[in-house]
């Protein structure tokens, strides 16, 4: 993140090792000097980053917003499977890298769905659905004990107009690994901008079970051994609560079988039961 915000702003990049916000690394603790070592870069969606010009180095808003990704862009989400195996996502298909502890990549789940194109109608409704939201939120006193900060509400609608828009839409937009190995995968919703879709579930085995529909359950932050899992809930003053709970019936409905047409049921006439 720094040095990308020194690319934009046209200053040397930090040679400090370390990986960036799409990168995982280990980090050993045995020595008297933490040693860091990358093992997985998550592809990012190349973008143009011209300098900033003088004036707008002097402006913080415009700093900031050159910083922003844009509307849509792919994500990198991951999480490890208690084998040590790691699954992530970074990119608009539904495509869940699987790779060993050291970072190389040994298998790929995959389902036929396919990201949405953005459109201009979809351009003008993402839009409007941020400033609605941003409008909510300014309607609220702020929800901490910090000194209230003026929130330059036309500088924010400003924004919120000029960032950008990828080009599709991602599917996937959370993963999880169970306690037991097996995987929740999280999609879009029915609206573009929605993180809290059906969820896709896969057992230890990396076999599709089935999916959950948006909603039963809400995905968890976390899970625990004998159905355990930990929900982040927020008050109506947005304050978080980590919530511990069981799961008893968060099975996805039986995949339906096909059954093969019978000889009378393909030469009966219309009406026919």
């Amino acid at each position: 993140m720094t040095n990308r915000m020194n690319r934009r702003m046209g200053h040397q990049e930090d040679e400090t090792p370390g990986v960036d916000d799409r990168a995982l690394e280990t980090l050993d603790f045995s020595g008297d000097v933490v040693v860091s070592r990358p093992i997985l870069q998550g592809w990012r969606a190349p973008r143009l980053e011209p300098g900033l010009s003088p004036a707008d180095e002097a402006d913080w808003g415009q700093v900031v917003a050159s910083m922003e990704d844009r509307y849509f862009e792919p994500g990198f989400h991951w999480d490890v499977l208690p084998d040590g195996t790691i699954a992530y996502s970074d990119s608009t298909a539904y495509a869940i890298k699987l790779a060993s502890p050291d970072g190389s990549v040994t298998d790929e789940l995959r389902r036929p769905l396919s990201p949405e194109p953005v459109s201009a109608r979809i351009r003008r409704a993402t839009i409007a659905y941020h400033l609605e939201r941003l409008e909510e939120r300014l309607e609220r006193p702020p929800s901490t004990g910090l000194p209230f900060m003026a929130p330059d509400p036309e500088g924010r609608r400003q924004r919120i107009r000029e960032r950008g828009f990828y080009h599709e839409i991602p599917v996937v937009r959370r993963l999880k690994a169970t306690w037991n190995g097996g995987l929740w995968i999280q999609r879009r919703g029915e609206d573009p901008w929605d993180d809290d879709g059906p969820i896709d579930v896969f057992n230890a085995d990396r076999e599709y079970l089935g999916t959950l529909s948006a909603g039963a359950p809400v995905m968890p932050v976390a899970f625990g051994p004998d159905g355990l899992v930990v929900h982040l809930v927020r008050d109506e003053l947005d304050v978080p609560t980590l919530v511990v709970s069981r799961l008893t019936s968060a099975r996805p409905p039986p995949r339906p079988r096909r059954r093969s047409p019978s000889r009378r049921a393909a030469t009966a006439p219309p009406g026919a039961r």
